[in-house]
């Protein structure tokens, strides 16, 4: 299978792209959403008393079943890339090496054939499982720009149909990827012993949640707060206007 041009980008793949290569690369639909309660009233959290809010892990299966860009294999993100055999009830440890080549495999990625990763357009699931690619063995993986959102607005071609898992099974193997790219809490721990993060800038501890979250004011954890001296970069502020796409550098 050949492409038609190598993406311009080592990372990204824009919907033209992939629209004319959808014969030769393998596509994951990693859809999903974290379901939150309502916010609080203003008055109702406060740094002393953060307010914590419900919240529920879902992957979006029944919106691939119903529509989905064409040849593209549904992975669940919250059974898929995470560890099922942990400890934490949270279930957002990445898996094993073991783990990821099985389910990759199973998903129909191959050695040799690139991948393309999209989720509803906010890039936060795609890029997890891009994160999870570099760390058992990147290959060739780009995440689609603008992702499922994009691809419509662009009245790009869909399908409802789905294929056989023995049809599709790959040779994925992990165990080729960059392990140091993930640090454990207790390792991340003895490295800042000595040094507030945000003092040293050999080590930098970015928190990419909300700025309602890295404050305290809102709880989705175990405990309120961030990392000591970590830096606030919501991963939303590097969106494009509307929030579905990676926002243009310069």
């Amino acid at each position: 299978l050949d492409l038609s041009a190598t993406p311009p980008h080592p990372f990204l793949v824009t919907p033209a792209w992939l629209a004319e290569n959808l014969h030769a690369v393998t596509i994951l639909d990693i859809r999903g959403e974290v379901q939150k309660a309502p916010p609080p009233p203003d008055d109702a959290a406060s740094p002393d008393s953060p307010h914590r809010r419900p919240f529920a892990y879902r992957a979006k299966r029944d919106a691939f079943a119903a529509a989905h860009i064409p040849g593209a294999v549904f992975v669940d993100w919250t059974s898929t890339i995470v560890d099922s055999a942990g400890a934490d009830p949270a279930l957002v440890q990445l898996a094993s090496a073991d783990q990821f080549s099985a389910e990759m495999a199973e998903a129909g990625v191959s050695q040799g054939t690139p991948v393309v990763i999209y989720d509803d357009g906010a890039m936060l699931f795609a890029t997890r499982l891009w994160w999870a690619f570099q760390v058992h063995g990147g290959a060739d993986v780009r995440v689609l720009d603008g992702g499922w959102t994009r691809w419509l607005r662009e009245s790009r071609p869909v399908s409802d149909a789905t294929s056989c898992p023995l049809e599709r099974y790959g040779d994925y193997d992990a165990n080729r990827g960059t392990p140091s790219l993930l640090v454990s809490s207790a390792a991340a721990a003895a490295a800042f012993a000595n040094s507030i993060p945000s003092t040293n800038p050999a080590r930098i501890v970015v928190d990419a949640r909300s700025r309602a979250q890295h404050s305290g004011a809102e709880q989705r954890g175990m405990r309120a707060g961030r990392v000591p001296g970590a830096v606030s970069l919501p991963y939303r502020d590097l969106l494009s206007p509307g929030g579905v796409g990676f926002a243009e550098v310069g």
